[in-house]
This record gives structure tokens, sequence and C-alpha cells, in this order.
């Protein structure tokens, strides 16, 4: 996840899938739509996937992505994922029919590592409740054919951290209204295939100047046992500068 991944469905096109946190639209302007978010696994309960039969409120053919998420409550409880591998759980392909063909060496994983912390709790009983996460995901690729003047391999480096705070307000027993903010910067220290020199590969993303966010802010009233009232606000800010 620490590049895009894309889902089709029915032969629908990559822009057709809609991402939603609790049924609020998160797509980019990015690419039409293409490019997507960074989300925290841990901010949410569960994660639903419909390909077919969306309502009216998905205006795409394609895949919709819906994350209910995680809410505080009367008692303060958490969790922690720690998951990661590096390049010795890995086997290769390298065969003497590449090598021949001028394959020095193929893509590798030097280092993946994604830590995951959420913990949430009341700040007024039966009222007002906090939920917040932290998640750091690093991805250390080996290039295939890349190496610096003294062998060493070439490695595209990258991390995101994200940084996400929800606030849950019952108001009344009917009434409640819910915002979260989840920040995550981006470092990638460089982007580069094969044949490319690693000394002088782009830096494309400094942390400083690849800063995201999403938010929302929802209310939802239950006006009767068969009337719900729903109305929200959703935003995707993406500040990109990509420089060599």
């Amino acid at each position: 996840q620490m590049e895009q991944i894309y889902m089709t469905v029915h032969g629908s096109r990559q822009t057709d899938t809609t991402v939603q946190v609790d049924g609020l639209q998160m797509n980019s302007l990015m690419n039409d739509g293409q490019v997507q978010a960074y989300f925290s696994d841990a901010g949410h309960a569960e994660v639903t996937y419909q390909t077919s039969g969306a309502g009216a409120d998905v205006s795409g053919g394609g895949v919709r992505i819906n994350m209910i998420p995680k809410e505080g409550g009367n008692r303060i409880s958490g969790s922690v994922f720690a998951g990661g591998t590096n390049g010795s759980w890995q086997s290769h392909n390298l065969t003497e029919e590449l090598k021949a063909a001028g394959l020095q060496s193929g893509d590798r994983v030097d280092h993946i590592s994604d830590y995951n912390f959420a913990i949430g709790g009341p700040i007024r009983q039966d009222r007002l409740w906090y939920f917040t996460t932290i998640r750091r995901i690093a991805t250390n690729e080996i290039v295939a054919n890349n190496f610096y003047k003294d062998g060493r391999p070439g490695i595209e480096d990258q991390w995101i951290y994200n940084m996400l705070a929800r606030m849950t307000w019952q108001i009344t027993p009917k009434n409640k209204i819910t915002a979260y903010y989840d920040r995550y910067p981006k470092f990638k220290g460089h982007e580069m295939g094969a044949l490319t020199d690693p000394e002088t590969a782009a830096a494309r993303r400094d942390w400083r100047h690849a800063i995201y966010y999403t938010g929302s802010a929802k209310y939802t009233s239950t006006l009767s046992s068969r009337l719900l009232l729903e109305a929200g606000y959703s935003t995707n800010i993406e500040y990109l500068y990509i420089g060599y």
C-alpha cells in the first residue's frame, strides 16, 4: 500500500472506483479520481467491498469501498499491530537464462514494515468520546539492474505516517455528530527503474511537501423507527510537489 493499488470489476475503469468513509466519498481529483488516499487499518471497524448494485449515491459502475470507522466508547481500549519482513524471507528466480540476457539482479524486498496503534475512550460518559490512531508503513525495494558505483544495489525507500483523530458527540439519544481528521505525510527518497543511476535519481517526495489529509463531519438523526436522516461533509486534500 505504499503506492497506488487499483481495483476494477466487470470491465470497469480504474476511475470508476468509489472510496467512502462512513458513506461519504473520499475520492481525490488526481487522474480523474483514480489516485486514492492512504488510510489507517486500525481506524476502521470493518470495510465493505461492493461490486454491483450500488445505490444512487454512487455514480461510478466500479468497485465501491466503504470503510466503517471505529469510535471511542465509555471504556478506554486500544489495539496494536506490528508486521514486517526483509529480504532474507524472499526467494529469487534469477535464472542463468536471465543472466545471459543481461539481468544482473531482479526486483527484491529490502524492508517492509507496518506499525499501527489505536486507542479510544470517553471524554464524558455516555456523551462525548475520542478515538485516535497512528500508523507507519514503510517499503524499501531493491530495483532490478540498479547499482551504486561501489556495487551496492539501488533502493527505492519510502514511508507514510497516518495520524488520525476522531470525535463522537451523542447530543441526544437520537442525534449524533462525528468528525475526523487524518493527516498523512509521505516520504520517497528515490524513484527509479532499471539502469538508473541511484546517485542522481529523483528525491521525489519530501515529507514537508507531500502532505495529504482526509476528513469528514457527519450528523445522524433517528427521526422515527422507519426514518433516518444523515447529512455530512467530506474532504480530500493532496498537496504534492515532485522535485528532482
